[in-house]
């Protein structure tokens, strides 16, 4: 984020072609304080399937509770139409380039009287 690793952005892959099947699998993970993540499909940490997906990625702006985050990232990386991050599974060992995000810029306009 802004060149720096961040904790607890949440990234999914959505397999291309597939994207109207609700029963295909969509790993997802979470961002450990160094920004890495191990993607999981069925549980914690167990992979992703080979394939193309694409990516998007939320960053809850508050912790865990009763009400649900909103995306601190302004929902700029969460159009599956528009992906801004394509990425490819082979089988083994996969080591994903960084995903290279920025916060969305404040606006610097003030209010109408």
């Amino acid at each position: 984020m802004d060149g720096k690793p961040e904790e607890g952005v949440q990234v999914r892959l959505h397999p291309v072609g597939k994207l109207d099947d609700m029963d295909a699998p969509r790993p997802f993970a979470g961002t450990r304080e160094d920004g890495t993540f191990d993607l999981g499909t069925f549980t914690e940490g167990d992979g992703a399937p080979t394939g193309a997906f694409l990516v998007t990625i939320f960053w809850p702006n508050v912790p865990n509770g009763p009400e649900p985050p909103g995306d601190g990232l302004g929902g700029a990386y969460t159009n599956i139409t528009k992906p801004p991050f394509e990425v490819a599974i082979i089988e083994g060992e996969n080591q994903l380039e960084p995903f290279q995000l920025e916060r969305p810029k404040k606006s610097s306009k003030s209010p109408t009287k």
